[in-house]
């Protein structure tokens, strides 16, 4: 069975009064530093608070700026776009008139050509050089000078047509890659906390 030890050493009052000093002194020296600690981490608490919500507006700011700056080159490429396919189809209908023009001078050189045939075909004292027969030769060469002419436009008109169609291609993917770019600004923008 255990005994109980009764402590024997007896301490003199002021050696009380002294070690309840220290403990009390120990004691307001951690509480104070627990209150510089808790002082400190609501200052830096404080100080990350207004860094991140400054950053979140710098931030934000930046990306206004930057879906504005899409939206006017989105609207850019809108306009451009628009004139692009008012320029194709305009082009296209002038090159619609030249293949008219082109082929309407068929006939004005089958003509020709037949009423040469037609003179050719005169025999001994009929078949005469002369003056309308000059002409018709020169007639027949003006068609066909207009005719290349009107090739020529015919296919200047088709490459630059093709050249704008490449162009707009071009256009319609930029157009796209701004919406997408618009479309992620906006998202990240609409972020809350």
């Amino acid at each position: 069975m255990a005994t109980i030890v009764k402590p024997d050493t007896r301490h003199a009052t002021s050696d009380w009064f002294t070690s309840n000093y220290k403990i009390s002194t120990d004691a307001e020296r951690q509480r104070g530093a627990s209150h510089d600690v808790r002082q400190e981490a609501r200052f830096l608490r404080n100080e990350t608070d207004n860094k991140t919500k400054w950053d979140q507006l710098d931030n934000n700011t930046r990306l206004a700026d930057r879906v504005d700056h899409i939206r006017l080159w989105k609207d850019k490429l809108e306009k451009t776009l628009a004139d692009l396919d008012k320029e194709i189809d305009d082009l296209s209908g002038s090159k619609d008139e030249l293949e008219n023009a082109l082929e309407a001078k068929n006939l004005p050189l089958e003509m020709t050509c037949e009423n040469l045939v037609t003179r050719e075909g005169r025999k001994d004292i009929d078949l005469v050089e002369d003056e309308v027969e000059d002409e018709m030769h020169k007639e027949k060469a003006v068609i066909e000078a207009i005719q290349r002419q009107l090739q020529g436009k015919i296919d200047e008109s088709f490459e630059q047509i093709c050249v704008l169609q490449e162009a707009r291609q071009q256009i319609l993917a930029d157009l796209q890659d701004k919406n997408k770019a618009l479309d992620i600004d906006v998202e990240q923008y609409n972020l809350t906390e």
